[in-house]
């Protein structure tokens, strides 16, 4: 459920596509196999991450894809990305994650 008017708008609420969100498309079998990064805030007041970032991984998992995700403290859905820059770097290691995951480790 969409609780925030400005929100309901954007998603058509309560008629919201159900296409509109990632989680049809990986139950649909439409994932391909291969590797994933999902962050989101473990404290999410506008997206529920259980239920969305958490079940996307659970249902790309099962569709063959190598899912890494992470819950992070200490940001919401718009400083998760914030904590890319540096002002906001010191809320969570946002930017390294998606630095590790673009640029692993050679074996």
């Amino acid at each position: 459920p969409i609780g925030i008017p400005e929100v309901q708008v954007a998603f058509e609420w309560p008629k919201t596509p159900a296409d509109s969100q990632p989680l049809f498309h990986a139950r649909a079998g439409h994932a391909k196999p291969g590797r994933t990064l999902l962050l989101a805030a473990k404290s999410d007041l506008l997206v529920n991450p259980q239920r969305n970032t958490v079940a996307l991984a659970q249902a790309l998992q099962q569709q063959g894809a190598a899912v890494d995700v992470t819950l992070f403290e200490r940001v919401n859905h718009a400083t998760l990305i914030g904590a890319m820059a540096r002002p906001l770097r010191g809320l969570a290691p946002v930017l390294e994650r998606v630095s590790g995951f673009l640029n692993p480790p050679s074996a």
